[in-house]
């Protein structure tokens, strides 16, 4: 893993919070009056921190005559993943959570839970759906409710420290079980889900250098034995 010693915890903290100021300022303008309040600065700076070494340690593994195809290139490499790292953490950690697809997926990843585990609500929640379907006056009326799959591949991963953080599993359905409680839920969960991975990031740019001087950068380079 990549050291930091050349960024001391003063540096580190002004980076930190000078970035996520301008991203606030840029991400409110998509999303006016959303609330920004954070509960812990220090996750701020975990945040930065471990971005930073994945930058690092990302950089390390491209082959050497890549990273030395001009002076300039480490350098640059090191802001563009860095602000993308960082653009896409924020977003994830502080805007998609207040999202309703979010919320509708998380209320529905609950509900799940809770009838995989009591087999008696689930019991109940089938009498009433088999009630409510035989006042139908059709003979022969085909309650099964199939269970839907994704015509493109729905993939979020589930994490515990890394990047995607509120990433929610879809479960893979059981074969023919015929159980139409858990087959809507999945389905309904499916949707949700293909809905919410069509939220974007949006376009937002942080201007890397105020915080991170080229000086800096270049010292962690060395330090890391990338340069």
């Amino acid at each position: 893993m990549a050291t930091l010693h050349a960024l001391d915890a003063k540096r580190l903290r002004h980076l930190a919070f000078g970035l996520f100021k301008e991203w606030t300022r840029t991400i409110q303008r998509r999303y006016p009056g959303i609330d920004l309040t954070i509960k812990d600065e220090t996750e701020l700076v975990n945040t930065t921190r471990e971005a930073l070494t994945e930058t690092l340690d990302s950089l390390a593994n491209v082959p050497t005559a890549q990273r030395h195809q001009s002076p300039d290139w480490p350098v640059e490499y090191v802001m563009g993943y860095f602000e993308g790292w960082l653009i896409s953490s924020w977003f994830y950690e502080y805007i998609e959570c207040q999202l309703p697809a979010y919320k509708h997926l998380q209320v529905l990843q609950s509900v799940w839970q809770l009838i995989e585990e009591d087999d008696v609500l689930r019991m109940r929640l089938k009498a009433d759906y088999e009630e409510a379907m035989s006042r139908s006056n059709l003979q022969h009326l085909d309650t099964n409710i199939p269970y839907e799959t994704p015509e493109e591949e729905v993939f979020m991963e589930e994490y515990d420290d890394d990047l995607y953080k509120s990433a929610i599993p879809i479960p893979t359905p059981p074969q023919n079980d015929g159980d139409a409680i858990k087959a809507t839920f999945h389905n309904l969960m499916l949707h949700q889900l293909e809905e919410f991975q069509d939220v974007t990031e949006t376009d937002v740019e942080l201007n890397v250098l105020p915080y991170l001087p080229h000086r800096i950068i270049l010292e962690l380079l060395q330090e890391n034995g990338i340069i």
